[in-house]
């Protein structure tokens, strides 16, 4: 019930986060370590999507990735590794998510969900609102997002792009007490200021 994989050295020592879900719903999450590699534990059994986010690259999806309870799964490995295409541009989503009578949300929310023309919607970034303001900030690339499916001991990694997707995400924003988020679809151009109020 444990995923293994490396990234290209250059996204090594916490240059990428790696996250397996489920639905669109993240299962675990980590950073890279200092040699590009990730270990994602414990993941319970089942098929699932593994997401790679890192700065100035395309979000990459590895799909159908296969956890099973008597070995651990392998996604490539250290002479095969992950390395999601560059994105030379990006942009900044920012605003504030506020209640209905205050000035700010002591516990709000938002992340930014990309769906993959024939592939899934993904959980792409997530930002916590501040205590004391209110505020979140997130950084998305506007390059397409590209997928691959999963396979055993790979020789290497031939990503699809998808372009239609390019710079397109689904906010949504949840605060303190509140069951419904707020949503808002995105095609990103430049840097976005959105504010959620409940």
């Amino acid at each position: 019930m444990r995923i293994v994989g490396f990234v290209d050295a250059g996204l090594a020592n916490g240059g990428a986060t790696v996250t397996v879900e489920s639905a669109g719903v993240p299962v675990r999450a980590t950073p890279t370590d200092a040699t590009g590699k990730f270990v994602l534990y414990p993941v319970p059994a089942g098929s699932y999507d593994l997401v790679v986010t890192a700065a100035g690259r395309a979000n990459a999806v590895v799909t159908g990735v296969p956890v099973t309870t008597t070995a651990y799964t392998y996604v490539g490995s250290d002479t095969v590794r992950l390395s999601p295409p560059a994105s030379a541009a990006s942009a900044v989503v920012s605003g504030t998510i506020t209640l209905a009578g205050s000035t700010a949300n002591t516990g709000g929310s938002v992340r930014a969900v990309q769906a993959l023309t024939g592939g899934p919607s993904v959980e792409v970034a997530f930002a916590n609102a501040d205590a004391a303001s209110g505020a979140y900030s997130m950084r998305l690339p506007l390059a397409a997002p590209v997928l691959t499916p999963y396979a055993a001991m790979p020789t290497s990694f031939t990503w699809t792009s998808t372009p239609a997707d390019a710079a397109k995400y689904h906010l949504e924003a949840l605060a303190t007490g509140v069951t419904t988020p707020k949503t808002q679809d995105l095609t990103l151009t430049t840097d976005t200021v959105l504010n959620f109020g409940f």
